[in-house]
């Protein structure tokens, strides 16, 4: 087993979705907001990163944040500690698929990303 961790920035979370079935639900200091799976791969679409940095900032943006109120935020949630949260809410008619690194790939470079 390879235990060498994974750079979160490679970890593309429109990729994670799809393959766990969920929306994704962030929170990163004093924000909190949700991604559909459809939306995030949207933006993957697009050509745009769903790594959680860049969908931090995505939403930002969608919430009406200008550059020098994003660049504030950010500084402030560094300097804080802040660290972003992730999670995958189940879709209402069943459960996430999770089953193996094998059949999860994203999932399990996520996990290597977080070091757990």
């Amino acid at each position: 087993m390879n235990n060498k961790k994974q750079d979160p920035y490679e970890v593309q979370l429109a990729d994670l979705a799809n393959e766990i079935g969920g929306n994704m639900a962030v929170e990163y200091y004093n924000v909190s907001f949700t991604i559909s799976k459809e939306q995030l791969q949207d933006m993957k679409e697009k050509g745009l990163r769903t790594d959680v940095m860049s969908c931090i900032m995505a939403a930002l943006i969608m919430n009406g944040k200008n550059e020098t109120e994003i660049k504030d935020f950010l500084e402030e949630a560094n300097n804080a500690g802040a660290a972003p949260s992730v999670s995958f809410e189940a879709p209402d008619d069943g459960a996430l698929n999770i089953t193996s690194p094998e059949e999860n790939p994203e999932l399990d470079r996520l996990v290597k990303a977080m070091g757990i």
